[in-house]
């Protein structure tokens, strides 16, 4: 999960070895700074960092249950 800071990550992706490259996932958070979902995240004034850090939680969540079942 990498936010506006990180941008895309082919490399990264392309370099992973065989058999976790398949499971894994790479979503682009491209509408918010790099500590959305921590703790430095505003999620206080401004909607969008809350609403990508509920939606990256979901995706984590989501993730975690299905490659340890």
């Amino acid at each position: 999960m990498a936010s506006q800071n990180e941008g895309e990550q082919p490399d990264f992706m392309d370099a992973l070895p065989s058999g976790i490259k398949e499971k894994s996932r790479f979503k682009l958070f491209g509408d918010v700074p790099h500590h959305f979902a921590a703790a430095r995240g505003d999620w206080k004034t401004n909607e969008t960092p809350r609403r990508r850090a509920e939606e990256a939680i979901v995706e984590f969540v989501d993730f975690v249950k299905e490659v340890i079942p």
